[in-house]
């Protein structure tokens, strides 16, 4: 899922920076797991997104994420062939 707006559950960034407070692993497991989905589904629409950092990962209430800033992308004329 893709989004421009703010979500309740914030975005990563501000998650890792709460004092006192860390990612467990599984929780680095599914936002990673999550993160590649994404950037998985862009790219066979052809998109390249190209500024993936903490700021940009956005998570809603239910603790999926959501791609933010789709200002810097790249239209891909390949076409992706599933393995």
């Amino acid at each position: 899922m893709f989004s421009d707006g703010v979500l309740p559950g914030g975005d990563l960034h501000t998650l890792r920076q709460r004092p006192g407070k860390h990612f467990t692993e599984q929780a680095v497991k599914f936002y990673v797991a999550e993160v590649l989905l994404a950037l998985e589904y862009l790219h066979m629409l052809g998109i390249v997104y190209c500024d993936l950092k903490p700021e940009n990962v956005l998570v809603r209430e239910d603790g999926h994420i959501m791609l933010s800033d789709f200002d810097p992308f790249l239209p891909c004329a390949v076409s992706p062939t599933r393995v």
